[in-house]
């Protein structure tokens, strides 16, 4: 969720939390710098960093439903559900932390599956839901071929999709990835 318009060096980081209507403010020891992640769930925003600067506001009153924004693209392939996806020349394909020429392309998570032409509708920010899904609270990862996983990969790079706080629930919030040194 979080833009970073400029890279900057922080020290030390924290974790903040803060409840519903919060609107950081723009000076001081409090305010939100730019480039500072957020994490953001439906009764609160979690601020990962330290302060200074611009801030994006967000409405977590529950009035609009939450940040979620669903966006679709054409499939260039068949894609399933819930599954990590990449902008392509023409839509969107599957992603896979295992092919070093998706590094960096990781768009959003499909919603739902879509077939080669169909619209993909897909989510690059804020919670999902699946009742399959069993998560441990913590990190979820892409793997490969779109799937998503809790498990580190051992090749490839690394990408954060997100954060699970719940066993059903995703909250969509995509890292850069880190490549692996092979």
């Amino acid at each position: 969720m979080a833009r970073t318009l400029e890279e900057k060096i922080r020290s030390p980081k924290l974790a903040r939390a803060f409840g519903p209507g919060y609107r950081p403010p723009t000076t001081g020891m409090d305010s939100l710098a730019e480039g500072e992640p957020l994490v953001v769930f439906p009764d609160k925003v979690l601020l990962v960093g330290s302060g200074g600067g611009a801030y994006e506001t967000f409405d977590l009153s529950g009035a609009s439903g939450g940040p979620v924004e669903d966006l679709t693209a054409p499939a260039v392939e068949p894609i399933s559900g819930h599954r990590g996806i990449r902008a392509v020349a023409g839509g969107v394909a599957l992603a896979s932390a295992s092919d070093p020429s998706h590094f960096g392309a990781l768009v959003g998570i499909s919603t739902g599956a879509a077939a080669a032409g169909a619209l993909c509708t897909y989510v690059a920010a804020g919670p999902v839901t699946e009742p399959s899904w069993s998560w441990s609270p913590g990190p979820v990862l892409l793997g490969p071929d779109g799937l998503l996983t809790q498990q580190e990969p051992t090749s490839g790079f690394l990408q954060q999709v997100g954060l699970s706080d719940a066993p059903t629930r995703l909250i969509v919030g995509i890292l850069p990835p880190i490549k692996i040194a092979g």
